[in-house]
Order: structure tokens, then C-alpha cells, then sequence
């Protein structure tokens, strides 16, 4: 399951404040649910000032990323109706609604119908939606972004009494400083309050050390005490619409957390806790006071309510509540899928049947099994399963060559130069490996039998049968960059080869990783494939050993190890061909790190040079060292974000995957 988090990165959009709940909470919830979650952070494509680029920008982005699931967390209309409707008709849209109980009227009823489910954590809301003709609404709650295991909770350093963690309003001020005038010492912790807003993991440790947590509501007060207090108090009262409870997640939170709850009541907070036995609540200003008192004196029952709400709490955390929720959404919507699909297929005329010849490792389809993870590492079948897409809305069926047969297909493709051929007719080629590995690959008198040729050289391309392609990627909208996981300074990620060929760089690999293993080992990692494994000659010499002290091992994914490096050797594995830009490059930048880059001479055709540090301007590495262990910050922050401005353009879709697949399909479905 595919799924695309429209979502606010920052706290109601404002970088000030901090992360928003829906990056902290939501997104890490999606991805232990989905195989994979593709975000698109609102902030990063014009909002709140360009919502009209803004909109664009989501179709094309969800379109391109082409997900199961687009999730939102609206706030209010930065997403509009009309692109909601849009999307609804080709993907399944889901919204969490936060505030059904005092919003439904002026927001949920105009949004939910655009969509293709809601999520609501108001009980009370079901019947609304059955009145507006909406059934498709799941019943959720709020919940925890962590749970915390293993307390010890008698051994607890308690430095609070009471606390509150939560922006001021009037009301809340007015509790607090009703207590203080009491005689109870209260710390507060959020925006407005003097304390100042606090990091999430100083919310989990401020609520583990206190022995009382404050759930204050955010309603309007109906305290007469307080409407009385200020002219502004009676106004309040008088416009506001938040008239009812709400429950939210720091009921589930605190407990979560190893906190001791004592919340204000709200309705249906029954359904979740035990009270009495699991939370404490109170419904007045003197009822908050007299439980303060009576929780203070008395340990024993107020460690009792701790521990059985923590327990109670272990299923209270995202992750568990969006797992139910979606459970319930994709049972109903893959219902409705098949028998829409029943009635789509009896519709349809048969696919006309295609083959593409592959090596027997890719076969029985395994090259457009996204979800297998040996074969599809980093990504790298993407391209094969778009293709294999776009060409069954042109009508054709591509499988692997043992599944349809060569002779009996509309047309072949062949990955590489096979080496016989079966048929004379519609065969098309697309050419992946360089001389050094392939030398028939581009013998220009084995091409007379195929219709069309892709190709990545550029001294190759005629654009009549020989047709450029660029190295295809699954390029992410954006990189999540954090110079905290930077612990590595620098890493090379390759696999222990060596070719004779006066234009191989294997063995520049080795000149750079012995270079670092000599001089500065403590700041450079090796991984990759069996460098703890000898190179023979075919005669059975050794030509380069085993002994890499640098060697970390294999690894599943680059992505993870090239994000806690600043740097990467980034060589190809041939230098001075025109056009040879692989997938290397990207692979750094979509995980960004700076890339070391040395292969194809028009790398900057086609990459803007201030993405990477460009070796053949360094006689030697000690000059390369000197320059990358001496950049001020500034300027490596510069390379970040030219990156990242080069993620966001136009100029790197001629290297994504739909870009390989247009070019592929188009070349193939005009020529047949």
C-alpha cells in the first residue's frame, strides 16, 4: 500500500512553532502502515501565500507518485474542494477530521462529500453525516505519537507537583492562576505561556516528571467566575463555538508517557479510560482544586491510576488507531474496487500481449514486483513497473519472456543485447550497459533487427532509431535533511570489482578508499559488496585483496547510509562517455549527501554544477581532502540547498522514472 500524506510540516504552517503533529504523529504512524509514504509537505509548494501553484502542484505530484492512498489533516481550505474532488476520482482520499464536535457545520459537511472516506473522532458527529447522505466515516480518536515501555515507576525523580503542557488561552490562564492564588505551585509549558513552548521530547520527560498532568479544555469556560472576571471573558462566551469538551491527544499522551492524568471531563472519554481507576477528572474549578489536594496527599491511589492508565494506553498510540482505521477502509473500498472492476473488465477488449527478455533472476514477472525487497533494493525496478503500467493503458500486457511467448507478442523488448533473437520483427532494445561490461551492446551492425534503440550515450542519439533516454530515478518531492544525522563525514558505496580498460574507474575506487584508509581513516566508511572478498585473475592471482579496514559491510538500503554522511565518493563506473549519468548521483542527493562526482565529461549538461563537488578539479585527493574538510558551513549548506532546488525543478524530471517510460512507450507505440 502506496500512500501520499498531504500534510503541514510545521505547526499551523509556521516554521516558528515547530513540528506539526501531523510530522511528528501521523507520518510515522503511515509509514509502519504502508510499504511506502511519500509525503507532501504544504509549506514546501506556496502555502499559505501561492494556493493557486498550490493546487497544481498536488495533482501533479500525487499524479506522478500515483499512490493507493492520499491521507490529509486539513486545517481549513488550504487544500480546495475542487482538487479534493479531483483526486477522489482516481485515488482513495481520506481526511482526518480534528474538531467534528464544534466544526462539522461550518467545514466537515462542505469537505467529506468531496472525499472518498472520513475519519472523525467525535462519536457524536456519525449522526451528522448520515443526515448530509455521507456513510463512508470511520469512528477513530485521537492518540499518543510514542508509547514509553519499561518505567520503572517507583523509582520516578519527580520534579513537578503540577503541570500543564499546552498554548495559553484566557481560561487556562485563569485555572492557573486561580490555583496559584491557592497555594499550588503549577509550571506551564506551551506558546504564550513564560516557560515558552517545548521540544517533543521535552513534553514526554515533563510529563513522566510530574506528579500531577493537567488536561485543561480549550471550550469556553461557562464558570461564572471566570465570564465575570474581564469584559473580553463575556464576549467570549457570548461568540464562541466551542461549547463542548473535546477530547484530545494529551489524553492519550499522558499516559502514554508514564504521566498521572487529571483532566477535565469531556464526553465519551468513558469509552477510553476507566474513570476513577484509570484517569481522574474534574468538571469545575473546585472539583480540579479539591483532586489536586486529594492526589498529592495520597500516593498510593494516584500511583494506582498511574499504572493501570499506562497499561490502558499501550493501544492509544497512532500507529494502532490508523492501522484500525485504514483496515477498515481498504476492506470496504476493495469490495467496491471489485465488482467496479467486474463491471470495467466486461467492458473492455483483451490486452494485446507484449514481452520483454530478461535474465532468469527477473522472471515470472519478479521485475515488476515493487514489494520485493531483494530484487526491488532502493527502488530500482520503479522504472519496470511503470512501464509495464503505461503500456496496459495502451492496451498491451508486458510480462517477462517466460510467461508471454517472443513469437506470439504484438512486440519484444529486450533489456541489453540478447544474444539470438527469435524474431525479425517489432524487437526493441534499450541499452543500459557501457562498453566495458557489454561490448556488443554497441556494435552498430547488431542493431539492424530492432525498430528502435534507446539509448543513454549522446554520440549515439539521432532521434530517428536511435532515441534518448535518461537514466531513470523514483525521485522524491523533497529531502528530509537534518545535519544532526550527520555522525559520518565521508562513505563510498560500490560493489569490489575491477575491469582492464583504460577508462574504467573501479580502480579510482581503490586509489580513494586507500588514500582515506592512509591518511585520514576515522573519517571515511566503506560498504557495498564482497570488498572482504579477493579479485582473481583468470589464471587464479590475486590482483587486489581482501585487507579493506575500512569495510562496514553490506547493506539493504543507500539511502540510510548515504543520509549520515556529508559526503559520498560518488565515481561511475567509466569516465569520459558522453551522457553515462546513472543512477549514482541521485541516489546521494535524494539522501543528502553531497556528492564527489567523476564519470560522465557533460555532467553538467544535464546537473547543475553547485549539486556536487566535481573531482577533476583536484590534482590530488589530498587537495580534494584539504577542500571538503575546510568548506565553512555556509557552503556546505549551500550544496544542500541547490540540491534541493534541483529536486523541485523541472530540470530533473529528464531523469525520472515517467520520463524513461513516456520516452520508451512513445518510441515503441509509433513505430508498431
Amino acid at each position: 500500500m502506496k500512500i501520499v500524506p498531504v500534510m503541514l510540516k510545521y505547526d499551523y504552517g509556521i516554521a516558528e512553532r515547530g513540528e506539526s503533529l501531523e510530522k511528528r504523529g501521523f507520518l510515522p504512524a503511515l509509514k509502519n502502515i504502508g510499504e511506502e509514504v511519500v509525503p507532501f509537505w504544504l509549506e514546501e509548494h506556496g502555502f499559505p501565500n501561492d494556493k493557486e501553484s498550490l493546487q497544481r502542484e498536488i495533482i501533479s505530484f500525487v499524479k506522478r507518485e500515483n499512490p493507493d492512498i492520499v491521507f490529509f489533516v486539513l486545517m481549513r481550505d488550504e487544500v480546495a474542494l475542487e482538487t479534493i474532488e479531483k483526486l477522489s476520482k482516481k485515488y482513495i482520499t481520506i481526511n482526518w477530521f480534528c474538531d467534528d464536535n464544534w466544526r462539522f457545520d461550518s467545514f466537515t459537511k462542505y469537505t467529506a462529500p468531496r472525499l472518498r472516506w472520513s475519519i472523525t473522532t467525535d462519536k457524536y458527529s456519525l449522526d451528522k453525516y448520515s443526515e448530509i447522505g455521507y456513510s463512508n466515516v470511520v469512528l477513530s480518536q485521537w492518540a499518543s505519537y510514542d508509547y514509553v515501555d519499561n518505567i520503572d515507576f517507583e523509582n520516578i525523580d519527580y520534579k513537578y507537583d503540577i503541570s500543564f503542557i499546552g498554548g495559553i488561552s484566557s481560561s487556562r490562564a485563569w485555572a492557573v492562576n486561580y490555583l496559584r492564588r491557592r497555594g499550588y505551585n503549577v509550571e506551564c509549558f506551551g506558546a504564550g505561556w513564560p516557560n515558552g513552548r517545548v521540544s517533543y521530547e521535552d513534553i514526554k520527560q515533563i510529563i513522566l516528571h510530574s506528579k500531577i498532568n493537567l488536561n485543561l479544555s480549550n471550550s469556553v469556560s461557562k464558570d461564572i467566575r471566570y465570564i465575570l472576571d474581564d469584559e473580553k471573558n463575556i464576549d467570549e462566551y457570548m461568540r464562541s463555538s466551542k461549547r463542548v469538551e473535546q477530547i484530545k491527544a494529551r489524553n492519550f499522551e499522558i499516559p502514554c508517557f508514564g504521566g498521572f492524568q487529571l483532566s477535565q471531563y469531556a464526553p465519551g472519554l468513558e469509552d477510553y479510560f476507566d474513570i476513577g481507576k484509570e484517569i481522574a477528572i474534574f468538571s469545575s474549578i473546585d472539583e480540579l482544586e479539591l483532586n489536586i489536594r486529594y492526589y498529592l496527599k495520597n500516593e498510593n491511589k494516584r500511583m494506582e491510576i498511574l499504572k493501570a492508565s499506562h497499561k490502558r494506553a499501550r493501544d492509544y498510540t497512532y500507529t494502532s488507531v490508523l492501522k484500525k482505521a485504514f483496515e477498515t477502509i481498504m476492506n470496504n473500498s476493495k469490495k467496491h474496487r471489485t465488482r467496479r472492476k467486474k463491471a470495467a473488465d466486461a467492458d473492455k477488449p483483451a490486452l494485446k500481449k507484449a514481452a520483454i527478455q530478461t535474465v532468469d533472476f527477473f522472471c515470472r514477472n519478479r521485475m515488476f514486483d515493487l514489494n520485493d525487497k531483494i530484487s526491488n533494493r532502493d527502488n530500482c525496478l520503479y522504472h519496470w513497473y511503470l512501464l509495464r503500467e503505461k503500456l496496459k493503458e495502451k492496451g498491451y500486457e508486458l510480462n517477462t519472456h517466460d510467461i508471454n511467448d517472443i513469437a506470439a507478442s504484438e512486440f519484444v523488448i529486450y533489456s541489453d543485447m540478447p544474444q539470438s533473437l527469435q524474431r525479425l520483427d517489432n524487437n526493441f532494445l534499450i541499452l543500459f550497459e557501457t562498453s566495458l561490461i557489454r561490448p556488443d551492446n554497441w556494435l552498430v551492425e547488431n542493431h539492424k533487427y530492432f525498430k528502435k534503440i534507446f539509448v543513454w550515450h549522446d554520440d549515439y542519439v539521432d532521434g530517428k532509431k536511435y532515441i534518448k533516454y535518461f537514466w531513470p530515478n523514483k525521485i522524491p518531492d523533497t529531502i528530509d535533511f537534518n545535519i544532526e544525522d550527520k555522525r559520518g563525514f565521508c562513505t563510498l558505496i560500490a560493489g569490489h570489482k575491477l575491469v582492464f580498460h583504460e577508462q574504467e574507474l573501479y580502480s579510482e575506487r581503490i586509489k580513494a578508499i586507500r588514500w582515506f584508509e592512509n591518511n585520514h581513516p576515522e573519517e571515511f566508511d566503506l560498504y557495498g559488496m564482497d570488498w572482504d572478498k579477493s579479485i582473481y585473475s583468470r589464471d587464479g592471482r590475486i590482483i587486489d585483496g581482501n585487507d579493506y579496514p575500512s569495510y562496514k559491510g553490506r547493506i539493504e538500503s543507500k539511502y540510510d547510509v548515504l543520509k549520515k554522511y556529508k559526503f559520498s565518493i560518488c565515481y561511475e563506473n567509466v569516465r569520459d562517455i558522453r551522457g553515462y549519468i546513472t543512477e549514482k548521483i541521485f541516489d546521494c542527493f535524494f539522501a543528502g549527501c553531497v556528492p564527489i562526482y567523476l564519470g560522465a565529461p557533460n555532467i553538467t549538461d544535464y546537473v547543475p554544477e553547485n549539486t556536487f563537488i566535481d573531482r577533476r578539479k583536484f590534482a590530488t585527493y589530498e587537495e580534494l581532502y584539504s577542500h571538503i574538510k575546510n568548506m565553512p558551513d555556509d557552503e556546505y549548506m549551500g550544496y544542500i540547498e541547490a540540491i534541493k532546488n534541483y529536486l523541485k525543478s523541472e530540470k530533473i524530471r529528464l531523469f525520472s522514472a515517467e520520463n524513461f517510460v513516456n520516452t520508451v512507450v512513445e518510441g515503441i507505440i509509433s513505430s508498431i
